[in-house]
């Protein structure tokens, strides 16, 4: 799509303010999702490395399935807002959240689990300035893997939501519209996360409105 991202943002925000009630209380459940998973990391923080994992694993799916729903209500209202066809289907996207998911922890392991375990490695030695830094590149780097999966996959779950495609067709179908404008795509997803972290940062609510913008924007642009 020819279509600026300022643009798509734009009309993301007119949407918003159309529509608050139906857009903003399942982005406020699916932002409520990702409180409750980080309620159960802390929780689980005092644990064994074994039951944090399991914890912190399952808990992410669980926010993934149960927020399908409320994820695809949003999408179906963008699209309806951009004046496009939507199925509003669901099942399809919960494929997709499984299969995005899945590839954003691996993603994230293969990134962090070397350098972070070299960098504790270093730091029981004594070595605390270097094996800091080694963390803090695992981390790093296995934010940017993840974020990588996200940024390929952007498109499939308004693909999975609008088209009623299944999660490999899906991600297919967003490869191909994200190598046309890969620039464009990751302000699409960075701007609202700017734009959520600040507001949330400034007042608790006040993540909410940035939540929904990525899913809204990528809903217009999509093709096929």
């Amino acid at each position: 799509m020819s279509e600026r991202p300022s643009v798509s943002l734009h009309h993301a925000w007119q949407a918003e303010l159309d529509d608050p009630v139906r857009i903003l209380v399942p982005a406020a459940g699916l932002l409520a999702l990702d409180l409750a998973v980080v309620l159960c990391l802390r929780l689980a923080w005092s644990s064994s490395v074994e039951h944090w994992a399991l914890w912190s694993v399952g808990s992410w799916w669980v926010a993934q399935i149960v927020g399908a729903p409320l994820r695809a209500m949003v999408i179906h209202l963008g699209a309806l807002a951009g004046g496009l066809e939507s199925r509003g289907a669901v099942l399809p996207l919960i494929g997709v959240h499984i299969m995005t998911a899945a590839l954003r922890l691996v993603a994230a392991g293969v990134g962090a689990i070397p350098l972070v375990a070299a960098g504790l490695t270093m730091l029981g030695a004594g070595w605390y300035s270097l094996g800091t830094a080694v963390v803090a590149a695992g981390v790093a780097l296995g934010t940017g893997l993840s974020f990588m999966v996200r940024w390929g996959l952007a498109y499939a779950p308004a693909q999975a939501v609008m088209r009623g495609r299944g999660a490999l067709p899906a991600a297919s179908a967003s490869w191909a519209q994200v190598r046309d404008g890969p620039t464009e795509t990751a302000l699409i997803l960075l701007a609202p996360d700017i734009l959520t972290v600040g507001g949330g940062l400034l007042c608790g609510a006040g993540a909410l409105p940035g939540y929904p913008l990525s899913d809204l924007a990528l809903s217009r642009r999509v093709e096929g």
